[in-house]
């Protein structure tokens, strides 16, 4: 022991010696690798004060408040799983977890597992009965019953040593608890968690530590060989939490009030008396020796200093060109772009937000300026008060067509509908009920524009709203487009249908023709009258349903949203494809209440379902499956149509929404571009989930009914 502490006073007085050379060495540290998914780290779960489960299911220990403050530190995401410590290398070893929190670096274990740098030195002792006196140290367990814990090392210490008879626990509490019960004659384990359990079951008394601490060894954080990747992570996050301190904090926490012997306390008071002393001379020798290094520290920080004058003169430099070419590219976009603080004074604005709310806007207030016509103010205030996010957000503005000025301010704000029942770029019809003409000062008429906006918060450091940035962009040509594919889509649609309604169309006909030709010869029956009478017009109804549908496929009209039963909706739309699903044998599955209804477009949504399902029959082949799901989640319900085709690449399904792409011969790629559109304008979302070989499943989140 004596040796040890000089050895350690004298690597002391040669580190202080090195202090003042090593005051002028740069550290660097490479940024270690940032995981996008959650660790999964094992521990004991008994193994107290390491690592334990505590009375109330809470898992608790100095290595599970180590793990947590590293990974605050790295902003990792981790998953601290206890269990027995057999089963946890077990675990480790067969890849179910990433590492082990804690773990002695033996030369064996070093040959299965990597291991950390050390946070800690783990020692075991021997545990007896107080009333024990021919039990001293290690050679005496020989020919006596040793209680250890499966898998500790005390068990890969012991179980080579003849005539020891082990007895193997799960934990070390359960191997404390023989002793106690005087089932074994020792116990063997880790010196502070063999204290922590008689401090937790007060048995202070009853049993003592004899002989000196059995192997101090490294302990650290064990992974899989190989997996450097964790190791440096975790490495990187132990030195800046014993850097600030928090590894002290954690450390005492657990380990501050551990019971000492007295011959140990006077050896640690007399050793750090011994330390005070060297230390005051190694304080005063430092001090002469910086004295003679100040001098030359001065010169060399000196010529440090002008070269990074000069430095950060040639980075204003760059930083002036940066800001240059940055503000010739936000000028550059067709996009308008505004930034404001939090009191809504404009800060900032591109060419293109100037040329359309006005030259004047830096400095201004935003209600001095037209910019309000482009978005709604209660959006604004949200943003700058609360750092709500508004994304795609639409409203029609008045332009005047001679000078690109804004002439009207007042257009209701749109909140992402798409469709109003007329061609984007048209001016709305006269309605002195609900607004007034539009004029500019020049008296030419205004060109109403559809314009979506994003205002985002612009925040601090601390997350404290600074203000917000509005990006105005107008897609009134996009709109345009998009009405134009989803009329293109509906007239191929219809024309694709022809053949299925003209089946269709000769069930009724069939029948009107058989009740003409009996006509003349049953005329006087009265039971053929009474039938004539009820199938006659039923059948002129079913045969005016199908035109009428067929019409409202033909012209294009804005959303009117009213409930949709989803089953007759789904039954009505496949009607119209009987005859190529019983051609192909195709088998139809639903599962779907009768009460599921959706808040939507009944022919838009019609429209939707058929693209889906034509989609579906010619990716299935004979005697496939065609399944259709719905069920409500929250405010929404979610419909799926779902085959067993052909299925779609990865790069298929990252296009599946583009216009005009399509994997078909025949095909012009409209289909789920317009089914998307529509889905939208009804206020839904549409995914599409795919795999090849297998199939396609394509899911509708659309507004649920009020229930």
């Amino acid at each position: 022991m004596a040796r040890s502490h000089f050895r350690f006073l004298v690597i002391a007085l040669l580190f202080s010696f090195s202090l003042p050379l090593l005051s002028g060495v740069a550290h660097t540290s490479e940024r270690p690798p940032v995981f996008l998914r959650t660790l999964r780290i094992a521990g004991d779960n008994n193994f107290p004060p390491y690592e334990f489960l505590a009375e109330n299911g809470a898992y608790k220990g100095f290595n599970v408040d180590l793990l947590h403050a590293v990974a605050i530190e790295m902003g990792l995401d981790i998953e601290l799983v206890p269990m027995p410590w057999s089963e946890a290398q077990k675990a480790l070893q067969e890849g179910r977890v990433d590492a082990i929190q804690g773990m002695k670096l033996t030369p064996d274990r070093q040959k299965v597992y990597d291991f950390s740098d050390p946070y800690l030195t783990s020692s075991q002792a021997i545990f007896v009965r107080v009333d024990n006196h021919f039990i001293i140290d290690l050679e005496d367990l020989s020919g006596n019953k040793v209680a250890v814990q499966k898998g500790d090392f005390a068990y890969d210490l012991l179980q080579p040593m003849a005539r020891v008879r082990l007895t193997v626990t799960e934990n070390q509490e359960e191997a404390l608890d023989l002793l106690l019960a005087g089932k074994v004659d020792a116990f063997v384990g880790n010196r502070l968690t063999g204290l922590y359990f008689l401090g937790k079951k007060q048995a202070y008394g009853q049993v003592k530590i004899v002989g000196e601490p059995i192997n101090p060894t490294p302990y650290g954080l064990a992974v899989r060989r190989g997996d450097q990747e964790i190791l440096k992570v975790f490495n990187a996050g132990l030195r800046r939490i014993k850097e600030n301190g928090t590894y002290d904090k954690i450390y005492f926490k657990w380990f501050g009030e551990t019971i000492e012997d007295k011959a140990d306390r006077l050896r640690k008071i007399l050793y750090f008396v011994l330390l005070a002393t060297l230390i005051v001379l190694v304080v005063s020798f430092g001090i002469w020796r910086w004295n003679q290094l100040l001098r030359q520290e001065v010169k060399r920080r000196t010529r440090e200093l002008e070269f990074l004058n000069q430095r950060l003169r040639e980075q204003a430099g760059e930083i002036e060109e940066s800001n240059r070419l940055k503000e010739q590219i936000l000028n550059s976009v067709y996009i308008g772009i505004v930034t404001l603080d939090r009191h809504g004074v404009i800060l900032s604005a591109n060419a293109r937000a100037r040329q359309l709310v006005g030259s004047e806007l830096v400095g201004q207030h935003y209600r001095a300026t037209t910019l309000l016509a482009f978005l709604g103010e209660e959006d604004l205030l949200a943003t700058l008060q609360s750092g709500q996010e508004f994304i795609g957000r639409e409203k029609e503005v008045a332009l005047a067509q001679a000078d690109w000025r804004v002439t009207e301010s007042g257009a209701a704000n749109r909140s992402n509908q798409a469709g109003n029942g007329r061609e984007p770029g048209a001016p709305e019809p006269r309605d002195d009920s609900s607004r007034d003409a539009v004029a500019n000062p020049t008296g030419l008429a205004a060109s109403p524009r559809i314009f979506r906006y994003n205002v985002s918060p612009l925040r601090d450091e601390a997350g404290q709203v600074l203000g917000a940035v509005v990006i105005l962009r107008d897609i009134t040509a996009d709109k345009l487009i998009a009405q134009r594919l989803i009329q293109e889509d509906k007239m191929e649609t219809v024309g694709r249908l022809v053949a299925a309604l003209a089946h269709e169309i000769r069930n009724p006909l069939t029948a009107l023709k058989t009740f003409a030709e009996l006509l003349p010869v049953k005329f006087d029956k009265p039971h053929f009258r009474e039938e004539a009478s009820r199938h006659i017009p039923a059948e002129i109804d079913r045969l005016n349903l199908l035109i009428s549908d067929l019409l409202d496929y033909s012209r294009p009209r804005p959303p009117q949203i009213e409930e949709c039963r989803v089953t007759e909706l789904i039954q009505s739309t496949l009607a119209l494809f009987t005859k190529e699903i019983r051609q192909k044998g195709i088998a139809v599955e639903m599962s779907i209440s009768d009460d599921v209804r959706v808040r939507a477009d009944h022919s838009q949504l019609r429209q939707v379902l058929i693209n889906l399902i034509l989609n579906s029959l010619a990716a299935t082949a004979p005697g496939g499956h065609l399944r259709f799901a719905a069920k409500r989640i929250g405010p929404k319900v979610a419909l799926s149509v779902e085959d067993d085709g052909r299925g779609m690449t990865a790069e298929e399904q990252e296009r599946a929404f583009e216009p005009f792409f399509t994997t078909k011969r025949d095909g012009i790629g409209l289909g789920l571009y317009v089914s998307y559109q529509l889905v939208k304008e009804n206020g839904g979302e549409i995914t599409l989930a795919s795999w090849p070989g297998q199939g396609t499943r394509v899911t509708l989140e659309l507004p649920g009914a009020e229930v």
